[in-house]
């Protein structure tokens, strides 16, 4: 039932963060406490359910909780980002586990750029990028959608998008697609809403690289171009690190 499932799921979160939060992380072999065995739990559980929430936010909430007891539960919580951080990663690696039928370059690519470690998110992903490998213009999409990882990890923007800078049409037309999207809503309505919008802006976001020069001599230009890459970026990002996936 989804109550017991709710239940399980409690236990053996605290059960986790509680023994990371004391540095007790397994290594190698040496799983004294079952900590593995807990997060498969875990894991195959949120599978199961398709529960949305996330392990940073979970943590945190759990922290506020701690530290209204006058002793903590003698337990340190103080350096949240870095215990959720090794959490996050010890859950990976039980999906990666649980996935062995997956290509591992698509894995790869799904489990990279995890913000908030929404591990269902992390499924839908591996599901969307397997159901679709084997698509006519699968290399396309992914080479167009790479290169713009390729182009925004390289060159970071805090600058907000003025439409006003917009010098061609094909910057016109990227952004008119892409300013109202949120990729949490896109990879939550369903498995191939991300991917069918995402595909959609491969001709999009060649012809916005064949017409414009990113790094414009005039620097605001530039700064404005770099930043709708940014924003672009943060779509595709939606379904992971595509620079991982092999295309043939």
């Amino acid at each position: 039932s989804k109550v017991g499932a709710m239940l399980a799921l409690a236990d053996k979160l605290d059960t986790l963060f509680s023994f990371f939060a004391a540095g007790i992380i397994p290594s190698g072999s040496n799983d004294p406490y079952g900590l593995r065995r807990a997060a498969l739990g875990i894991v195959r559980i949120i599978g199961q359910q398709k529960w949305n929430f996330s392990v940073s936010k979970l943590l945190h909430s759990l922290k506020t909780a701690v530290d209204k007891h006058e002793d903590g539960f003698l337990i340190d919580f103080a350096d949240t980002k870095e215990i959720s951080r090794k959490v996050i990663e010890f859950f990976l690696d039980r999906i990666r586990q649980q996935s062995s039928d997956i290509r591992y370059d698509l894995l790869d690519a799904s489990t990279g750029k995890v913000n908030e470690g929404i591990i269902n998110y992390i499924f839908k992903r591996v599901r969307i990028l397997a159901s679709h490998v084997a698509d006519p213009d699968f290399r396309d999409v992914i080479e167009a959608l790479t290169r713009v990882q390729n182009l925004a990890e390289k060159n970071k923007s805090n600058v907000e998008i003025d439409p006003e800078l917009f010098v061609t049409n094909s910057e016109k037309r990227l952004y008119q697609l892409t300013k109202d999207k949120d990729p949490i809503v896109l990879l939550s309505k369903g498995d191939h809403t991300v991917y069918q919008f995402l595909a959609s802006l491969k001709e999009p976001i060649n012809n916005y690289f064949d017409e414009n020069m990113i790094m414009d001599k005039n620097p605001i230009i530039k700064n404005n171009r770099v930043a709708q890459i940014n924003l672009l970026n943060n779509l595709i990002s939606s379904l992971g690190d595509l620079r991982k996936v092999v295309v043939k």
